[in-house]
This record gives structure tokens, C-alpha cells and sequence, in this order.
């Protein structure tokens, strides 16, 4: 919608990108501009969590690892369906340990650069004893489901087992 105004003898073209806008003051339409934009900001999509998996993919312990990621995929779609957490999505990183310190702290690290909120894993007491000490630097929460050393008994730590430690079988 464009109108013709003439002041003299000069022609200004005043092009109006919001028409509805025309009939109010500047002061009411700052106003309303910013309402909106409050509200539209409220719209945004939530930040997705991340949560991190770490075990034996692809090395003999592989028929440990392979299924418990396969468990944690499925709890997380099935948490997404059902809306998420507290509306976020769930987003699962899974990395390979191959059994082997270095590469677990590597792997480690990187999820923790990713932003994971926490871990699942590992799948083996002695990837957990390797990793224990970096989640508390890291202050990440790491869930193994399978580690049974005693070795982290007894700890004010940030790591948390589903099994108890083999002492009390």
C-alpha cells in the first residue's frame, strides 16, 4: 500500500509494511511491536537435552554395549513421544570406548563438549574406575548399568550404578 504525500514541491513515497499499523501513534506501535515480539520469543523452541552413552560398541564387549545402547535409544524415543522433558527433546550421542583408557577419556570429553547433561555407561568396571574421577571434574553424572567393581563403593562421587558392587553378591 503506498500513498503520495506532497510537502512542497516535493513527492515522498511512504510505503506502510504493517497497514493496520497506520492509524495508531509511534508510542502505540512501538508498543505493540514489542508485545509481539514478547510474545513470539515465548514461541521458540525449547533447547534440547543431551544426554551421552558411552561403552563397548564394537570390541568383545560389544554384545554388552550394543544392546544397553539399544536400551537407552529406545527409552529415549519413547520419552520424546511422550513429550519429552518438560517439553525439551532428547538427544542421545553414543561413543565407541573400545576398552581402552584413552580413548574412553577422549570419548568422554567430547560428550562433555557437547553439552551432555549426563552419561550412561560405561559398561565395564574398568572403563568406570577410568572415568569416575573425570565426571566429578566434569561434574556429570555418569549411570552405568553394569559396573560392579567395589573399587567405587563408598565414594561421594558423581557416578551412580544400577547393580550393586560384587561385594554383595
Amino acid at each position: 500500500m503506498a500513498r503520495q504525500l506532497v510537502r512542497g514541491e516535493r513527492q515522498y513515497a511512504r510505503v506502510s509494511v504493517f497497514p493496520f499499523l497506520l492509524p495508531y501513534s509511534k508510542m502505540r506501535t512501538s508498543a505493540l511491536l514489542l508485545s509481539a515480539a514478547l510474545v513470539l520469543g515465548g514461541c521458540q523452541p525449547q533447547p534440547t537435552v543431551r544426554i551421552g552413552f558411552i561403552g563397548g560398541l564394537s570390541d568383545r564387549y560389544a554384545d554388552l554395549g550394543s544392546p544397553a545402547k539399544h536400551a537407552v535409544e529406545l527409552a529415549v524415543a519413547e520419552r520424546n513421544a511422550a513429550g519429552g522433558i518438560n517439553g525439551r527433546t532428547i538427544e542421545l550421542w553414543s561413543r565407541d570406548d573400545f576398552q581402552d583408557e584413552s580413548i574412553a577419556k577422549e570419548a568422554f570429553q567430547d560428550l562433555v563438549q557437547l553439552g551432555v547433561a549426563g552419561i550412561v555407561g560405561p559398561m565395564t568396571s574398568s572403563m568406570a574406575v577410568t572415568l569416575a574421577p573425570l565426571a566429578d571434574a566434569a561434574q556429570r553424572v555418569i549411570i552405568s548399568p553394569t559396573a560392579v567393581t567395589s573399587e567405587l563403593s563408598g565414594r561421594d562421587d558423581h557416578f551412580f550404578r544400577v547393580l550393586p558392587s560384587a561385594d554383595e553378591y
